[in-house]
């Protein structure tokens, strides 16, 4: 989690592809604290696989020299 200003929000969405693509939302949690995140749509991720350890880089190819 991150707290960033509006003009990093600003360039994140343009990365993100906000609205378009992720869109913002805001979620509790359990401290009962609101932030924002961008999840993905559950059509955007219908048929990809779960990332047992939640670290998307050990599940890429290795590059070959």
């Amino acid at each position: 989690m991150y707290e960033v200003d509006d003009a990093t929000q600003a360039a994140l969405d343009r990365l993100e592809g906000h609205p378009s693509f992720y869109r913002r939302t805001e979620i509790a949690l359990e401290s009962g604290e609101t932030v924002s995140t961008s999840p993905l749509r559950p059509a955007q991720v219908a048929g990809c696989s779960i990332i047992p350890t939640g670290r998307w880089r050990d599940h890429q190819p290795q590059a070959t020299p």
